[in-house]
């Protein structure tokens, strides 16, 4: 079978060679597409020096940042070209210690039939296992809600007043058991990695390109819901994840970072709401 690792890269260097090797270190046979968002410190040349001599690694140079959703595609369009079986697409800032992963997920095929699964997620900051996530019912009303909030938030950001009424929900997963997510309409596959089979491949060229970052898992979720495609989490294989590591790539101060997040996500839900509701 052909198997496709698929990591964006942007700017974080260590982090994303880090991955390449857990991959290397762990399985043979597989093949990597490295896909560099324009990363404005050089960091995409230096991954394509590094790794241009390898006969089952591919560094694509993008000519600008994309974001998630679409910088991801390129990478699934060009593995998809080449015939994959399987694409598992991983942020950079994940570590693969699971040697039966792929074992794994292709036993699970042969079992499920699923579209998409999601890995047990475990976060290297705090030990917490992030899949799946809560999900929420995704309707019109709701949705001109959340952009709402989001927007009432980027207005108290500006006074930093944010901070001090909004705090981050910390939630711990129902990991330790296998979940179908497509018929449990409360939970959503968390975003650091997805695992394509041929029946999503076969059926789609990706993910939905309208967002620069955020709300893709609930997107995701949605269309495949619609189109009956089949999402499984399992916690027989997992990564390790850092979490946050691709906003901190892009900005560095608490505020800017929180600022950043409010822009996008309220992009993100107007995007997917002219679409789809």
């Amino acid at each position: 079978m052909k198997i496709y690792f698929v990591i964006l890269h942007y700017q974080s260097l260590e982090e994303t060679i880090a991955c390449i090797e857990s991959i290397q270190r762990n399985y043979n046979n597989v093949n990597i597409v490295i896909i560099d968002n324009n990363s404005p410190n050089g960091s995409g040349k230096k991954l394509l020096n590094k790794y241009n001599n390898i006969n089952n690694i591919v560094v694509l140079l993008l000519d600008n940042n994309y974001g998630f959703a679409k910088g991801n595609n390129i990478g699934y369009q060009y593995a998809k070209k080449k015939g994959a079986d399987f694409i598992i697409q991983v942020n950079n800032d994940t570590i693969f210690d699971d040697q039966g992963f792929i074992y794994t997920l292709i036993m699970l095929y042969e079992k499920e039939q699923y579209a998409v699964l999601g890995p047990d997620v475990i976060c290297l900051k705090d030990g917490r296992h992030q899949n799946p996530m809560n999900g929420f019912k995704i309707n019109k009303k709701n949705i001109f809600w959340k952009i709402i909030k989001n927007q009432i938030g980027y207005a108290l950001s500006i006074f930093n007043l944010d901070n001090k009424i909004k705090k981050e929900s910390i939630y711990q997963p129902d990991w330790k058991e296998f979940i179908n997510i497509s018929n449990t309409p409360d939970k959503v596959l968390q975003g650091c990695c997805y695992i394509f089979s041929r029946k999503y491949i076969d059926a789609l060229d990706g993910m939905f390109e309208g967002t620069f970052m955020y709300y893709e898992e609930y997107i995701l979720d949605y269309i495949c819901r619609k189109k009956s495609l089949k999402m499984v989490y399992s916690p027989k294989l997992s990564l390790k994840h850092l979490r946050k590591a691709a906003t901190t790539s892009i900005v560095k101060r608490e505020k800017e970072k929180r600022q950043f997040k409010y822009k996008h996500s309220i992009k993100s839900l107007k995007a997917f709401y002219r679409k789809y509701l």
